[in-house]
């Protein structure tokens, strides 16, 4: 079950058996202790504005689209739909990748910049994204 697991695309939010796949926990996303892989959470803000010192102006990108790229080629490896806390979850084959979240093409926000990540044969990277929801005081 584990090689069927690490050949497909998983999404976070998919409830794993404690028996056959150990897990740790990052910033609610759940990252399986098999690799490789990427996990990552996407948020988006500022969600009002002005923001406040010490409240928090961001939240989570749910239901974005995040594909994972090849750094070198940029054919397309993978993607995942973010889950309600805006977290994902892909394996992927070691290398080094560029983690894309897709927003609509008839608008300039939300913008979201690319992040490169490099995935090791033996671990989950995790990245974190902050898209522009072009909200401004």
């Amino acid at each position: 079950m584990r090689s069927l697991i690490r050949n497909l695309l998983v999404v976070s939010g998919i409830a794993l058996s404690s028996a056959s796949v150990s897990a740790q926990t990052s910033s609610d996303v759940i990252a399986p202790s098999y690799a490789p892989g990427i996990s990552g959470r996407v948020s988006i803000g500022p969600t009002a504005g002005p923001c406040l010192i010490a409240t928090s102006c961001t939240k989570p990108f749910a239901k974005a689209v995040v594909q994972l790229l090849d750094k070198a080629s940029g054919k397309l490896i993978g993607q995942a739909v973010t889950n309600g806390s805006g977290g994902f979850i892909a394996t992927v084959p070691e290398g080094s990748y560029v983690v894309h979240v897709v927003t609509s093409s008839a608008s300039i926000y939300p913008r979201c910049a690319d992040t490169a990540v490099k995935v090791s044969s033996t671990t989950f990277t995790f990245t974190s994204i902050v898209c522009d929801s072009g909200i401004r005081t």
